[in-house]
């Protein structure tokens, strides 16, 4: 199976098996672009965390959900 093949080549070149494929925007929006969108979409959904290039962002345990 192709897929079975391409998470097998990803596991020879990474180490890792995984592979997520999935867009970043919240219903209504556009797609998440840069730094700046992607922190405006964490502040404002129920996310844990974001990761930017080599920063994760954690919301503090007490930030509840918009």
């Amino acid at each position: 199976h192709p897929f079975a093949a391409l998470l097998a080549a990803l596991r020879a070149r990474t180490g890792s098996g995984i592979l997520l494929n999935t867009s970043f925007n919240r219903a209504g929006e556009p797609l998440v672009h840069d730094a700046v969108g992607a922190f405006a979409t964490f502040c404002t959904s129920d996310l844990d965390f974001v990761g930017v290039e080599d920063v994760l962002i954690t919301k503090p345990a007490w930030a509840g959900a918009p």
